[in-house]
């Protein structure tokens, strides 16, 4: 986690997240990001643009050819498992909810969305990072659980509406390139699933 000062950009996208800091993407399976868009907004097209930005801000005083190094080796990190998790995940046996994962470099942005008590439809989404290695082989994904409302979408769009709430934790577990099981928390609530990928037929 990182304030926008340490960094050297805006606070723009900090400030709209529950804790006001940047969450640093781990450099494992930068190789996979070959459409660029790094940053939280996507500033910078190219991993040299990054390491240029860093150069400038640190006064690190790289030369041209020590930056083409520095990014040839950033492009050459794996992934923890070399595998794509992004998909719609749901159980077929509880047709009506699942969880939807877009991975990116290894860190997850989950939306799990549910019905509760009352049986009324209700999403939380999670920011989740790699906390380890599973007996399958494949990395262990763990995150804050959040609770977001915000304006009503036809009307126009205020931040100072948007409010976050953490309820829990989420972890997603893969056991196979097509199952995982997913465990989250929701207000003391603690629920246990197995999932699949969901497959068009």
């Amino acid at each position: 986690m990182h304030t926008a000062q340490e960094i050297g950009i805006d606070d723009f996208q900090a400030q709209r997240s529950p804790d006001g800091m940047y969450r640093t993407t781990p450099l494992a399976g930068l190789w996979t990001h070959t459409k660029g868009g790094f940053y939280h907004d996507g500033r910078f097209a190219t991993l040299l643009d990054v390491v240029n930005h860093y150069n400038t801000f640190f006064g690190l005083g790289l030369t041209e050819q020590e930056k083409a190094d520095l990014v040839e080796f950033l492009k050459s990190l794996p992934s923890a498992d070399n595998k794509d998790w992004t998909d719609g995940w749901w159980n077929p046996s509880e047709s009506g909810w699942g969880v939807s994962v877009l991975d990116q470099n290894d860190v997850f942005f989950n939306v799990l969305y549910l019905y509760d008590q009352d049986g009324k439809p209700v999403w939380y989404s999670v920011s989740a990072f790699p906390i380890g290695t599973n007996s399958s082989g494949y990395s262990i994904y763990q995150g804050d659980l959040y609770y977001t409302t915000g304006p009503e979408f036809g009307g126009p769009y205020n931040p100072q509406n948007v409010t976050y709430q953490k309820v829990g934790t989420l972890t997603f577990s893969p056991s196979t390139t097509d199952d995982a099981q997913l465990s989250y928390s929701v207000n003391g609530t603690n629920v246990s699933k197995q999932v699949e990928r969901f497959i068009f037929h």
